[in-house]
């Protein structure tokens, strides 16, 4: 073949003044490991599906103590109810004042104490009781609840000599469970009846049923397991629950013991499953599939799949914002609580897949453009005033807010639910919140408009020590961001032609082409412009010095003083750019991961193995359709690199990596030529023959096809091109073009054999 001319190399700068080259077209470097789910775990892509993983077994009930009884002796019953107890609630419901329940009665006769109540009627009694309960309600102890609960307001209080379960079939009912059973009463001829078991908290709430013929009352008694509610439950369903409250307050009628979840918040340890390309297709649309089946199943692109495992390892620091979002969007009726298997927030499970993939839906939206961008931060008293002015509407409110804490640097993120606001003295007050670290619960942030500060005081869980979060006016690291502009489809970063907008603190930004830059593990990033402008931790603080970059902390609040979760970064398309990836840790190794995004395109590194102290430098370069990454290594074998990129008809991805290196400052070139469709992996600064391993895949309407091949000795000075747009598919050789002295001159065209069939995606 005749010899050809490709472009020529050219210069990035490194942090500290280290000049690299970097070839244009020279670049090898590794992209495998491919699967399509949305599992992180590898998985050929043979074997692949959209499917993201199952959901965690139900676990095993907590052990479980006798439900504390009331008091034996059962008062006559009265006449006529007390005032103001009967109908206290509207619409002839009955509430307790101590118990904290309202209910349709059955007549107006009431026989009342501490923890109980009884209706009487010619045809039936009914009885609710109150019982403290140590774990949870559920269908592998409800016969043995059910036994304990009998006993003591039937057998204990004399009402009936004995009782039996029958064989009626029992059911979930009004998110509660019901059972049926039949009895010897000692007085009245009511020998049927009917239990509805239904758990709040530690509450475990009774409603028993005694009649004489259970089919004459049937359908007044499902009026009356219908009408069960506790008072919050009963507040937060009351037209009046929203509006201006007492001292120049708002409250929009959430309850955190019946809107908030139920469970605490939650990281992936608990098997939970993420973003599936279905998410993502719905958050981006189409643009991110590289093709559609013809069931409509999405393939995703190279970079929206790295994207999407990128995002669901950030998770697993928590799901503080999904579950902030979700249980308004529950109570502003923008969601269905219906979908998931409940009756409102706190009923729901989290062992439950499509509530998993639903609060991980959300919590990406404080990273998408538009989702996180219209916040207020600007003061203390600026949040107040936002959040009485949309809580005083109620749940006709048109504009929701999440609520976003962290330390004064800006770090430690974490989102919680506003729902009031109360005056506690002249220019103080208290945010009233729901802090899904504390299911059930409602917790303060405290304000000081005076002075332009906040206070609020947190630990990871109640069983560890608390520790204080405060910030003032110059800190804004008191903030509320809109959940409406998350309900449309998001801008896609990493799609081609993608456009970004984003930056903590600022209300809107003007959408611009940027580069994405994510780190993993506990190792810092510091970025460098070719300027020698700076981003990223500079002496365990945040800076930012390039033109153009932001950088935005997660809201994880799971461990709410984490401090080992990078940013995301972002700098504009076409910077010329250097990272400075340190090992903080001066006695034990780590493992980091490099992450860089582009619209159509990615870059990353995998498991780099850094030892304690270690200082790796990577360099980055854009010019015109070329994107390259240099990585300089000082060992026998480097990480794996990995490139993706999307064209017009197809989505493609290379795995590369050095297995066999001289360990003496050698460095992994690798690059993408869009114009020539060729990856590029170039050696032009070792001075000995290095061994390479690479993968490549294609993903088109075709499906998927992938090749392998292992042990490709590259000798020094020397550049190879992997033609990609050229090879036809599994089986088939690939061409590799061969540029000998790194000049851009191509002087031989090899054909490497198809080794593997098979591509991984980690």
């Amino acid at each position: 073949m005749a010899a050809s001319t490709k472009k020529q190399p050219m210069t990035i700068m490194l942090i500290g003044g280290l000049m690299i080259g970097l070839c244009i077209l020279c670049a090898c470097a590794g992209v495998a490991f491919y699967a399509l789910s949305g599992d992180d775990e590898a998985a050929p892509v043979a074997q692949a599906s959209e499917a993201a993983g199952q959901p965690a077994e139900e676990p095993a009930a907590q052990p479980t103590s006798r439900p504390t009884a009331r008091p034996t002796a059962r008062p006559a019953p009265t006449a006529t109810p007390p005032a103001e107890t009967a109908g206290a609630a509207g619409d002839d419901l009955y509430r307790h004042p101590s118990a904290g329940f309202s209910i349709l009665p059955v007549s107006e006769q009431v026989d009342e104490g501490p923890n109980y109540v009884t209706f009487y009627a010619d045809d039936g009694t009914v009885d609710v009781t109150v019982f403290d309960l140590e774990g949870d309600l559920g269908e592998e102890n409800l016969e043995e609840l059910a036994g304990q609960v009998l006993d003591t307001v039937l057998v204990e209080t004399e009402w009936t000599k004995e009782y039996s379960l029958t064989g009626r079939e029992d059911g979930q009912v009004h998110g509660g469970y019901m059972l049926y059973f039949e009895n010897a009463p000692t007085e009245r001829d009511e020998t049927q009846g009917a239990l509805f078991l239904y758990q709040r908290n530690q509450s475990l709430f009774a409603v028993t049923l005694l009649t004489a013929d259970y089919a004459s009352v049937a359908d007044g008694w499902g009026a009356i397991v219908d009408s069960f509610q506790t008072a919050a439950e009963q507040q937060a369903a009351e037209p009046s629950s929203g509006g201006a409250a007492a001292g120049g307050g708002a409250d929009s009628g959430f309850r955190p013991d019946v809107n908030g979840f139920s469970f605490a918040n939650y990281g992936n340890e608990e098997n939970a499953t993420n973003l599936t390309p279905v998410e993502m297709r719905r958050m981006f649309g189409d643009s991110v599939c590289s093709a559609i089946a013809d069931d409509g199943e999405c393939f995703l692109s190279p970079a929206a799949q790295k994207w999407m495992q990128k995002t669901n390892k950030d998770m697993n620091g928590g799901h503080c914002e999904g579950m902030a979002v979700l249980s308004q969007l529950m109570y502003y009726g923008a969601v269905e609580e219906n979908n998931f298997g409940g009756q409102n927030a706190f009923d729901l499970d989290l062992y439950n897949e499509a509530l998993q993939r639903e609060i991980a839906y959300w919590w990406v939206t404080q990273l998408t453009y538009p989702g996180g961008v219209m916040k207020v931060n600007e003061s203390p008293s600026a949040v107040v005033k936002t959040l009485q002015d949309g809580l005083q509407e109620g749940s006709q409110a048109r504009e929701w807010w999440v609520i976003g804490i962290y330390e004064r640097d800006g770090s430690g993120g974490h989102a919680v639910t506003p729902f009031a606001v109360e005056q506690t003295g002249d220019g103080l007050y208290d945010i009233l919140i729901y802090d899904n670290n504390y299911p059930g619960e409602a917790k303060a942030i405290k304000v000081d408009a005076n002075n332009e500060t906040w206070e609020y005081f947190a630990s990871i869980n109640p069983n560890e020590p608390g520790a204080l979060y405060e910030g003032d006016a110059e800190t804004q690291t008191l903030e509320v961001v809109a959940i409406t502009p998350r309900l449309a489809q998001q801008e896609c970063p990493f799609c081609r032609g993608g456009t970004l907008g984003s930056g903590r603190g600022m209300r809107s930004l003007k959408e611009q082409q940027v580069y994405e830059i994510h780190l993993e593990g506990a190792a810092n990033l510091l970025i460098s412009d070719d300027q020698g402008n700076r981003l990223g931790y500079v002496d365990g603080q945040l800076v930012n010095e390039i033109t153009g970059a932001s950088m935005d902390t997660f809201r994880f609040g799971m461990d709410i003083w984490n401090r080992d979760y990078e940013p995301v970064y972002r700098i504009p398309v076409g910077t010329v750019f250097g990272l400075e990836i340190t090992n903080p840790d001066a006695a034990q190794p780590i493992t980091a991961a490099l992450t860089v995004l582009g619209p159509g395109f990615f870059i990353s590194i995998d498991e780099m193995e850094m030892e304690p102290a270690e200082v790796d430098l990577i360099g980055f370069a854009n010019e015109g359709n070329f994107y390259g990454m240099v990585y300089l290594s000082d060992y026998t074998e480097t990480p794996a690199v990995i490139m993706g990129i999307e064209t017009e008809d197809a989505g493609y991805a290379l795995w590369a990596q050095a297995t066999e290196l001289t360990g003496d400052e050698d460095t992994l070139n690798v690059g993408v030529d869009l114009d020539e469709g060729a990856f590029v992996l170039n050696s032009t600064d070792n001075q000995n023959p290095g061994t390479f391993d690479f993968h490549v895949l294609r993903i088109d309407d075709n499906g998927l096809a992938a090749f392998g091949t292992d042990g490709f000795v590259l000798e020094p000075d020397t550049t190879i091109y992997l033609d990609y747009l050229t090879w036809p598919g599994n089986g088939s050789p690939l061409q590799v073009q061969v540029d000998y002295g790194a000049d851009g001159t191509v002087e031989e065209t090899l054909e490497l054999p198809d080794s593997s069939d098979e591509f991984y995606w980690e």
